[in-house]
């Protein structure tokens, strides 16, 4: 028996699970887009392996090696210039991340949806479910009805309404704290394919992170730019333009002159303020409602986790559709594959996020703490495990059939 799925949103999350059940005949997938004509847009991201392997399985590893940089480490330090951390991926798990575009990923993804043929509707933003019949609705905000779904998977980002009327256990609040980021062409890789931040405090942070070549310029090299702030603080920044943006930046750390002054020959709107959610739905299911991405667990972005749990969310959820015939199996034994995961990092990233975000004094800690856990092998281990995202839990990790 065919089963009509409704996938709604078409970023990394929707599409990648568009791809994953298109291959299977027993599947009539469409996606729901409310942007009408969506376009590459978004910060750098850094897809860890798990994110890697399940992109190469559906075929797009090549144009991933093209337009990705290999992330080799993570470091960084205080304005003073003392080391609060540095870890190397290649030493204690001999793997590394992904550096990328966030813009760039969503391209390679919807070339893919258009030359699998998978229906696509642009311009409907969906507002509404109803489960309560035998098929499943949807409706969007044009008034548009869409009916006839065995299930409807909701995939629309941190900032979606649709949770808002579920009956179950929801935490959806944007954050106190926010990065405004921008990516800038670099000639030279200053930072050996390294993430590198520098704080002064918990309450100033600057993040770079190489991530590769641009979709619409491959001869050109990028670097993303994140400043920390405040959500209140970088909306008055926004009002005050580039110009007030790049001198912020410049007098914080003025040894990157190099790669702060290409802002000049940005557009205001490339420089982006972006609120942190904080969003978790448990169960990751609702009667015949899959929630998978931000919209099912958005946390800040320390732990560097978002693109690849939407891509571990779309894996389990289609591993879970073709095993089991019946919906309400297959959502039971998806949300009890990603849980635990998901509960690790969501927790972890709350407290990591205070030490490194906070108008607190609390830094101190940060740095004495985390300075003597990484000189512990297996700590250190276990920090770069978690950073490279196939950590379960405290005493657990990802097996290699797991992604």
């Amino acid at each position: 028996m065919i089963k009509r799925i409704a996938i709604i949103g078409s970023g990394t999350a929707g599409a990648s699970l568009a791809l994953m059940l298109n291959r299977y005949p027993q599947f009539q997938v469409e996606v729901f887009e409310r942007e009408l004509n969506p376009k590459p847009v978004g910060s750098g991201i850094l897809l860890q392996l798990t994110g890697i392997k399940i992109l190469q399985s559906l075929g797009l590893g090549e144009k991933l090696d093209f337009y990705g940089v290999p992330i080799k480490g993570f470091s960084g330090r205080e304005k003073n210039g003392k080391e609060v951390f540095n870890i190397d991926f290649l030493k204690y798990s001999k793997k590394t991340g992904l550096g990328i575009s966030r813009g760039v990923l969503f391209s390679i993804l919807h070339e893919s949806l258009r030359e699998n043929g998978i229906i696509l509707h642009e311009g409907k933003e969906i507002t509404q479910f109803d489960t309560s019949k035998e098929k499943a609705s949807i409706y969007s905000a044009d008034g548009s009805k869409y009916e006839g779904y065995d299930l409807i998977v909701a995939a629309s980002g941190a900032g979606s309404m649709l949770r808002e009327d579920l009956t179950v256990t929801k935490i959806s609040r944007r954050q106190k704290w926010a990065a405004i980021w921008t990516k800038v062409p670099y000639p030279v890789d200053v930072f050996d394919s390294r993430i590198y931040h520098k704080y002064k405090g918990a309450k100033r942070f600057l993040g770079f992170m190489p991530i590769g070549k641009a979709y619409d310029n491959p001869e050109t090299n990028l670097v993303n730019v994140f400043w920390s702030v405040r959500f209140d603080e970088g909306q008055k920044m926004k009002e005050k333009g580039k110009a007030y943006y790049k001198q912020t930046l410049l007098d914080f750390a003025p040894e990157f002159a190099s790669i702060i002054d290409e802002i000049d020959n940005l557009k205001e709107e490339d420089i982006v303020l972006a609120p942190y959610f904080d969003s978790k739905i448990t169960p990751q299911y609702y009667k015949r409602v899959a929630f998978i991405g931000d919209i099912a667990h958005a946390m800040s972005p320390q732990l560097s986790q978002g693109a690849s749990f939407a891509l571990l969310d779309a894996q389990s959820l289609a591993k879970a559709l073709i095993k089991h015939e019946n919906i309400d199996k297959a959502l039971k034994v998806f949300y009890k594959k990603r849980k635990l995961q998901v509960n690790y990092y969501y927790y972890t990233s709350k407290i990591t996020t205070m030490f490194y975000q906070s108008d607190k004094k609390i830094a101190w800690l940060r740095n004495s703490v985390l300075s003597w856990i990484l000189k512990i092998p297996l700590f250190a281990k276990m920090v770069t495990e978690t950073v490279l995202g196939y950590r379960k839990g405290v005493f657990s990790k990802l097996k290699k059939g797991e992604y």
